[in-house]
């Protein structure tokens, strides 16, 4: 496997881990100036919903919902504070989302309960996908604002619930394809000290128009260069991992007529390969499968090593593409421009 890939798989497991284990970890140190006011936990400020576990008893006083994320967080009252002290609790969240709130206090436990949705699905780009929630921020707020808490008092984040994958939101693929008579043709992948290893050019990757030294240029669909030509009939799978468990090949196949574009929907997707998309801390992967010599394989923001693979990355889920766009670029000698 490339040391890429396996430096991902690692990367991958060890947040999910880290996702299983916090709620028994202690909470981090905050100053002693809270000023009658309790904060999340800071190990949980910027998390998202998706990828998190998903409970039905953590939705507490609402019901599961395919539309909505509900979080459950909680915190156990200190010693001094009792219920009565407690005035209000509050849950801020990222991106254009409107979210209720409830809260019950119990042996000498306060429980909270955000149920969060899109404001507008037809408003702001966030919400016309739909993601998952991420959380900025939660608050207690004593009645007392002189009360000065210890530095290991911190609200906890418990679990979410949801139904069916959740909002997950819609993504157009825009799978692109074309045969050109060099591989000088076309701007190539990213270049590292292992990508000769995983060359299968047959080393003419060497003779890519430009080779990149760092990170590239998000991909886009493109005109047709000098010396290529549009291919009709180039085929794409998906997998949730670089291994492409989970494989399943997309129907239909490129379009020479349409610029070498084949186009399908985020939701055409098996559920698995929506939730490898959309779930934080989990990967979907697209390979190009065999038709004429490979030239290089360029996925939305990945394009590395001369290979048949790549891993859509989403790092923002506050800002969603509305498409992600994938190019083989194939090589031939009888290619030439039309």
């Amino acid at each position: 496997m490339d040391k890429r890939r396996i430096t991902r798989t690692l990367l991958v497991v060890f947040m999910a881990m880290a996702m299983v284990a916090s709620t028994t970890i202690g909470a981090l140190a905050r100053p002693d100036d809270s000023n009658g006011i309790v904060h999340l936990d800071e190990q949980f400020v910027g998390w998202f919903s998706n990828g998190m576990i998903n409970d039905a008893e953590a939705c507490g006083p609402f019901a599961a919902s395919a539309e909505a994320v509900v979080w459950h967080l909680y915190l156990d009252l200190p010693d001094g504070v009792s219920q009565e002290d407690v005035t209000k609790a509050a849950v801020e969240f990222g991106g254009s989302v409107a979210s209720d709130i409830e809260w019950a206090i119990a042996g000498g436990r306060i429980d909270i309960w955000a149920r969060t949705a899109v404001k507008n699905a037809g408003q702001s780009a966030y919400a016309r996908q739909g993601a998952h929630t991420r959380i900025r921020d939660a608050q207690v707020h004593l009645a007392d604002e002189d009360v000065r808490l210890g530095r290991d008092v911190a609200i906890q984040l418990g679990r979410v619930c949801y139904s069916d994958l959740g909002p997950t939101g819609e993504i157009t693929f825009h799978l692109q394809a074309f045969v050109c008579d060099g591989h000088d043709r076309f701007p190539g992948n990213e270049v590292t000290d292992v990508s000769g290893t995983w060359d299968e050019t047959g080393g003419d990757w060497q003779l890519w128009d430009k080779i990149y030294k760092g990170a590239a240029p998000t991909v886009q669909v493109v005109g047709r260069p000098k010396g290529c030509r549009f291919d009709g009939n180039q085929r794409f799978a998906v997998g949730t991992s670089s291994q492409m468990a989970n494989r399943y090949i997309l129907p239909g196949s490129t379009d020479a007529a349409d610029s070498g574009l084949m186009k399908i929907s985020s939701t055409d997707l098996p559920e698995v390969h929506q939730q490898a998309l959309f779930w934080a801390n989990e990967e979907l992967w697209f390979q190009r499968l065999d038709n004429k010599a490979l030239g290089a394989f360029q996925c939305y923001d990945d394009r590395l090593h001369a290979d048949n693979y790549e891993w859509i990355l989403i790092r923002d889920y506050d800002k969603l593409p509305s498409s992600i766009t994938c190019i083989a670029w194939n090589v031939t000698p009888a290619a030439t421009e039309e």
